[in-house]
């Protein structure tokens, strides 16, 4: 298995360097910028490339995208101290196989690379809780595609007692919220979601990790 890492941090990308060599026996390759980390993947195809969102020389979602068309295959974990609504959106139209920030635990990050590793996807839960992304994956590719818009915090709040299995009177009073305003929140993440009824919002929820299921 061979991986390329790009950061222009040299702390960070040490720390991931080690943290790899210490726990997988993977060809490492460091890049400090969207230039060589091009030219590290061009010259070395990896089985996954490891980046980054905003670096020096350039977009590294554009040039990944470029090598794609070109014929390169690999998997792409995108890691960033700042992962805005626009790098996500991105992202995800890119078909990224794990999403993290770098508040993110060294166990995450590892869980990260196994699951990619093994051909999985993987979203940490900062990333679903903060950024709050909608995603489904295709039928087909298994690549995970922009469904929606984002989910506010309240309705994140609401999916996470749904997936407790919460009527809609404990939602109310654990939300200190009336059962109107629970039922409006539930329409609002349906119509988000494209989810029919109440028992796909709950599998939903599991399936997502929103949920202690």
């Amino acid at each position: 298995m061979k991986i390329v890492v790009a950061d222009d941090h040299p702390v960070i990308l040490d720390g991931i360097r080690n943290l790899i060599a210490s726990n997988l026996p993977w060809e490492i390759y460091l890049c400090s910028d969207v230039y060589t980390a091009r030219t590290a993947i061009a010259d070395n195809v990896p089985d996954i490339v490891f980046s980054d969102v905003c670096m020096p020389g350039g977009c590294i979602v554009e040039t990944i995208g470029r090598l794609r068309k070109q014929g390169l295959y690999f998997q792409t974990i995108f890691f960033s101290a700042h992962l805005t609504d626009a790098t996500v959106r991105s992202s995800l139209a890119l078909g990224v196989a794990g999403l993290l920030t770098k508040e993110d635990s060294r166990d995450e990050i590892l869980t990260c690379l196994k699951v990619v590793a093994s051909g999985g996807h993987y979203y940490s839960q900062r990333v679903k809780d903060r950024l709050m992304v909608s995603t489904v994956y295709d039928d087909q590719s298994r690549k995970p595609i922009v469904k929606s818009g984002y989910l506010s915090s309240r309705e994140i709040e609401v999916l996470k007692c749904i997936g407790k299995g919460d009527s809609n009177s404990l939602i109310a009073e654990a939300l200190r919220i009336s059962i109107k305003t629970v039922n409006r929140h539930k329409s609002n993440i349906m119509d988000k979601l494209s989810i029919r009824n109440s028992s796909e919002l709950m599998k939903y929820a599991i399936r997502e990790g929103l949920s202690p299921i």
